[in-house]
């Protein structure tokens, strides 16, 4: 299976497969499965809420009804969210609109609901309110990024630390229209109701307030929310295979609103798998298990990562046994859009597997213009939003279906404005781009079957920790040394290439089961959860990165804001150059309280048991709060002097060259302790 070769084996169990797929039956599925909501208007499956449970009953049902082995309703603790119903009404104005909306994870009215005047507080940061008074009254705030739960959880707390008793919520940006209501999880536990309306009755609002100032709106919100009292159910089906290793094909059962492609479209691209595989007789070499993660959008209240809250608790709580054993992890979302290109994104050390698969698959399928030659590795710090980076984390090798590239880069996708909304519908639910992810990526799952050994390629992520140029400049201006760690990078990119070579050769045959292979794999993927836990850490910004870019690239962007405040130019540093710096932003915009809430959900080790799969992998995390107030308030004062803001500055440059030597040392250990191990084992493919 090198430069081409194919093993037509293999190629006609794929084949087989492909043409058992039933995409009929994956919609007929989708659109019962949508049925299922904690609001009649809205839907929505939420961390244990009643929904939830009845949507991983039905799954487990149609898994058995399949014929799937060992299926299973895994009970994991959670909070419980359910939304049951919310209106917002003005009682006093004839024919006044009823307005919809939609809950946060935030706490209900009692029975009789909210009576009090609205007030518009725009943004609702810390400024928003020198002259306005919201005590006792509900704040009408503009979201800032519908996509950053960040800013919208301060923006919320912002308004209730200035006293309202409510808030109502509205989005202007990445909208599909003035109709669209989207909302995102909370990442601190709000203590009054929370709501997302439409753009279109934020301005029926807007008009009320203008026309009777005094107004009172009744805002009513039945919710149950339970930090840390309900149950998810994580749902299991397997199809044995003949060793204890495993592929795990896995998406989530939960949503907001009925969202047809987040996540149903990937809960049937399981299902589609599961029913091509038994259709087809296709008999596994290894066990071949679907996972239907729960409590992934939210799971957790009071956290900085709210979410992902199933998938890491059934691995490292329920399943552990799995660790170790499993050689590769599928994961799928929105795998009914029509995108441009067919392409996937993943772990680092299956880039090189996942071209080879290429070479099995049509160049043309329907619903994507073409099939993608290369694996987004730029894509791989999005991972951090899906349950990917619980697999990750406890040393599974991933694979995604990449939906993200035309949305986040390209905006061509036809998703944008319709994430986390009531417009993820079925007018963009593509049953051509269904039928063919499922045959793609089921595939791609017996491709990895028939490979007797884990076929990682170590020299992928080498090429991407090579320091670039501008890296080099940054660290030679610190005088910080990175010899060490060239050299062990180098050493490990050359051993890594010829491990990879050594392996693809003796996979080229197809499966022969031994106890060496076995061996050989978990030694594998040991080196592969030595290099994850090395390099996979969390910026304060919520990206995968590892510690020594991080800290390069915040030791850039306070050189550049030094020179910019020497050179008089304060407005552009605490516009374009301080906020990129960790969650300097937030010191910006919000008040300190709410900056020190923040910072202690990322890194302080009194929050550490709320954030799971990030523990331990926290990075240090700036805010400059104090040197940005008095930017802010000197800004513009023709005779300001900025010495002790300057100072300031160069000493948190001084804290992260310190923090990038001592990373740079961990990871040069840790670079040189894998290579003698690939180095080992190696030998030992070699000789057996």
């Amino acid at each position: 299976m090198l430069n081409g070769e194919k093993n037509l084996s293999i190629q006609n169990k794929i084949d087989v497969f492909s043409d058992s797929v039933n995409s009929e039956y994956q919609m007929n599925f989708a659109k019962q499965y949508s049925m299922i909501g904690d609001h009649g208007l809205y839907g929505g499956k939420h961390a244990g809420s009643k929904a939830e449970q009845e949507g991983s009953s039905m799954i487990a049902e149609e898994l058995i009804r399949l014929g799937l082995k060992n299926v299973e309703q895994i009970p994991i603790s959670t909070c419980k969210f359910q939304f049951n119903n919310a209106t917002i009404s003005f009682p006093t104005i004839n024919g006044g609109r009823v307005i919809k909306p939609y809950s946060y994870t935030a706490p209900g009215t009692d029975f009789e609901g909210l009576a009090a005047e609205i007030v518009d507080v725009g943004l609702s940061q810390k400024d928003s309110y020198i002259n306005l008074d919201v005590k006792g009254k509900i704040a009408l705030i503009e979201a800032m990024g519908v996509l950053e739960g960040s800013f919208l959880s301060a923006q919320i707390m912002q308004a209730e630390l200035n006293g309202a008793i409510g808030v109502i919520t509205y989005s202007t940006e990445d909208v599909l229209n003035e109709e669209t209501i989207r909302t995102m999880p909370l990442n601190y536990l709000a203590k009054i109701p929370a709501v997302a309306v439409c753009l279109n009755d934020s301005k029926y609002i807007k008009q009320v307030i203008a026309e009777n100032p005094e107004n009172r709106a009744n805002l009513q919100v039945d919710v149950e929310l339970l930090p840390d009292d309900g149950t998810s159910y994580e749902v299991v089906g397997e199809i044995p295979g003949i060793s204890d290793e495993r592929i795990i094909f896995s998406a989530h059962l939960d949503h907001f609103f009925r969202c047809m492609q987040d996540d149903i479209s990937a809960v049937v691209t399981l299902l589609g798998i599961a029913r091509g595989m038994i259709e087809s007789g296709y008999q596994p070499q290894r066990t071949i298990t679907f996972v239907f993660n729960s409590s992934h959008e939210t799971g957790m209240l009071d956290a900085r990562y709210p979410y992902i809250v199933g998938s890491y608790k059934l691995l490292k709580e329920k399943k552990q046994d799995w660790l170790g054993k499993t050689i590769l992890d599928i994961n799928f979302e929105y795998s009914a859009l029509e995108l441009n290109q067919l392409s996937a994104f993943g772990s680092h050390e299956i880039n090189s597997l996942y071209r080879e698969y290429l070479n099995y698959v049509p160049e043309k399928v329907d619903g994507f213009n073409a099939v993608s030659k290369e694996v987004g590795t730029d894509d791989y710090l999005f991972l951090s939003w899906a349950d990917t980076i619980s697999y990750i984390s406890n040393g599974i090798p991933t694979f995604m279906n990449d939906s993200l590239h035309e949305q986040i880069y390209e905006m061509t996708s036809p998703y944008i404005g319709r994430d986390h909304s009531n417009h993820d519908n079925l007018e963009i639910f593509s049953e051509d781009a269904l039928r063919t992810n499922t045959r793609h990526f089921g595939g791609l799952g017996i491709f990895v079957d028939n490979l007797p050994i884990a076929q990682l390629d170590f020299s992928e992520r080498a090429r991407i920790l090579v320091l670039t140029n501008e890296e080099l400049a940054v660290a030679q201006r610190q005088s910080v040394e990175t010899s060490d760690y060239e050299i062990a990078l180098q050493e490990h990119l050359t051993i890594a290439t010829g491990l990879y070579g050594v392996v693809a050769t003796r996979n080229k045959d197809g499966f022969l089961m031994t106890e060496e292979s076995l061996t050989i794999n978990r030694e594998m993927l040991l080196i592969y959860k030595e290099v994850v836990d090395t390099f996979d850490k969390i910026s304060p910004q919520d990206f995968i990165t590892p510690a020594h870019k991080k800290h390069l690239g915040d030791i850039q962007l306070l050189e550049e804001a030094i020179e910019a405040i020497k050179n008089n130019e304060v407005d552009r540093a605490l516009a374009e150059i301080i906020p990129g710096i960790d969650i300097a932003a937030c010191s910006k915009y919000f008040q300190n309280e709410i900056v020190e809430h923040a910072k202690a959900r990322i890194n302080s080790k009194d929050w550490a048991h709320k954030r799971l799969w990030a523990r331990e992998r926290e990075l240090s995390c700036l805010t400059l709060f104090d040197t940005i107030q008095r930017l802010q308030q000197k800004a513009g004062q023709p005779d300001a002097e900025y010495s002790l803001e300057l100072e300031e500055l160069k000493n948190e440059v001084q804290a992260e060259k310190n923090l990038l030597v001592q990373c740079l040392e961990r990871e040069t250990t840790s670079l040189r302790q894998t290579t003698e191990r690939l180095i080992q084992l190696k030998s030992k493919i070699e000789r057996d």
